[in-house]
């Protein structure tokens, strides 16, 4: 799996995954798979966008008058959704010393999701 990361402004950090091709075969044509998962950590908006992406074609298809089609799924979460803070912590780390990005501290964005009611904390505070 590749993964590439980049920043899209000082606080929002994209995330993505290309799977390798898949190769299925049994049809009248082998079918060809390609998958990618594109993850985008917004820190001022305390949200995580997850799109999958899923292109199915027949290679030549051209040639035989084959099929393609595009599967896409979009899915919008908020920080305090999400179970555990370790991966917004790596993402957060990720913009800020990589990448040179200047999102707001991570402690007050975690603090900040941790006053949303009725949800648990994610990280205790500390002194």
């Amino acid at each position: 799996m590749q993964e590439r990361f980049e920043k899209i402004n000082d606080y929002t950090l994209s995330q993505t995954l290309h799977a390798p091709s898949e190769s299925l075969s049994g049809y009248s044509q082998s079918l060809t798979i390609q998958s990618r998962i594109t993850r985008i950590f917004n820190f001022l908006s305390a949200q995580v966008t997850t799109i999958t992406r899923d292109l199915t074609y027949e290679p030549r298809g051209g040639e035989s008058g084959g099929s393609s089609s595009v599967s896409t799924q979009t899915s919008v979460q908020n920080f305090s959704d999400v179970q555990s803070d370790a991966e917004i912590r790596l993402m957060h780390a990720k913009l800020k010393n990589d990448l040179k990005g200047n999102p707001p501290p991570i402690e007050d964005i975690l603090e900040a999701q941790a006053n949303v009611a009725g949800k648990p904390k994610l990280q205790p505070k500390r002194p």
